[in-house]
């Protein structure tokens, strides 16, 4: 049997802080701010991956909104393309400045057998920050969590329906309660009327 993989930080003092005091300042500042309205029933959020100095804020946003839950399913583009197409770890640790979060291993093998296409694949993973990015937000909220990884790849909208419900099944049947996040950049470029148009 493999040995579970350890991911090292590949956006450490690029996307955030390297440091752990640097990168628990940032985040408080992301968390600052008129306390939301909490929204316990969320099954699902959508979040932004950009480095924290530009977008921590809106995501620090979200997540002050969210229920703490034990394992999170991530969604990230795969922005280089490295690896499979659809690809998960389910075995191991990411590493932060802020220590280790724990793979959920059970879920991410119940993703593999209900999720259509989905491989188990480290190599699209490392290197790739879509997903990375969001461990600090939920590290300063619940140390004890554990979260299943999912790199999305050019892909047909067939393929990402079948994995919809694939991820949907695996939620379903879940001992414990899941958050899915998705991590998305939204629009870098274009003004705020064309964006949400799109």
């Amino acid at each position: 049997m493999q040995a579970p993989a350890v991911r090292a930080p590949s956006v450490a003092g690029k996307f955030y802080p390297a440091s752990p005091e640097g990168l628990s300042r940032a985040l408080d500042r992301c968390f600052t701010g008129t306390l939301p309205e909490k929204l316990d029933g969320a099954i699902a959020c959508v979040v932004p991956h950009a480095g924290i100095m530009y977008s921590g804020q809106v995501a620090g946003a979200v997540y002050r909104r969210l229920p703490e839950r034990p394992s999170y399913v991530i969604l990230g583009p795969n922005h280089f393309g490295n690896g499979q197409p659809l690809a998960v770890m389910s075995r191991g640790d990411w590493e932060t400045p802020l220590g280790w979060a724990r793979l959920d291993e059970n879920l991410g093998q119940a993703m593999l057998k209900n999720c259509e296409g989905l491989t188990e694949d480290a190599t699209a993973h490392f290197g790739e920050h879509s997903i990375e990015v969001q461990i600090p937000f939920l590290q300063r909220g619940s140390p004890d969590f554990t979260f299943v990884p999912i790199a999305v790849g050019a892909v047909s909208y067939e393929a990402l329906v079948t994995l919809g419900q694939g991820i949907a099944k695996t939620l379903q049947e879940a001992a414990r309660p899941v958050l899915l996040i998705a991590s998305s950049d939204m629009n870098h470029y274009e003004p705020d009327g064309i964006t949400r148009e799109k």
